[in-house]
């Protein structure tokens, strides 16, 4: 019951929402000074205990994430990105991502489109993200074959690696 009342309570997460349980899983799984360090790394990059709040309700499981990764994650987003933590913290599938086989890549070409000003009412990081990989190449890359082919080909040559069998 105490566990159950920390979920509510601690994380914010009502017993009717459907991430309780995982948020059951991560207080089983980690100890609260290990879930007090992660808060206040994110409080260390600026983030409220509103944002985290949210940000928690929506994901769970990113508390699950390493010390290490959510740092590597969050200079990338915010500090090169320019990101804030409101948009943040209602995209935390975002942090879930592999920074160098997916967000790094797909933002190199969303950054190359908006210098170009193509593809001006699709430049939000997590739709993007959202996206297969056939549907980011087709929405993205394939409009803008002809007037990029550097682009076009570089991507392609970074997917044929991130697939090649071992």
């Amino acid at each position: 019951e105490k566990r159950l009342q920390l979920v509510e309570n601690y994380l914010g997460i009502p017993r009717e929402s459907a991430m309780f349980p995982y948020g059951l899983k991560i207080l089983c799984s980690l100890r609260k000074s290990t879930i007090d360090k992660k808060f206040d790394i994110l409080r260390s990059y600026g983030w409220s205990n509103e944002d985290i709040l949210r940000m928690v309700r929506c994901l769970p499981l990113f508390l699950g994430l390493s010390e290490t990764r959510m740092k590597k994650s969050l200079d990338y987003f915010m500090n090169e990105l320019g990101y804030t933590p409101d948009y943040l913290a209602l995209r935390p599938f975002l942090f879930t991502l592999s920074l160098e086989k997916r967000i790094k890549p797909r933002n190199e070409v969303l950054k190359i489109l908006s210098e170009k000003n193509l593809n001006t009412r699709k430049r939000d990081l997590g739709k993007a993200m959202c996206l297969t990989e056939s549907k980011f190449v087709q929405d993205y890359l394939l409009p803008y074959k002809d007037e990029l082919p550097d682009v076009f080909e570089s991507y392609i040559k970074k997917l044929e690696q991130k697939y090649r069998p071992l």
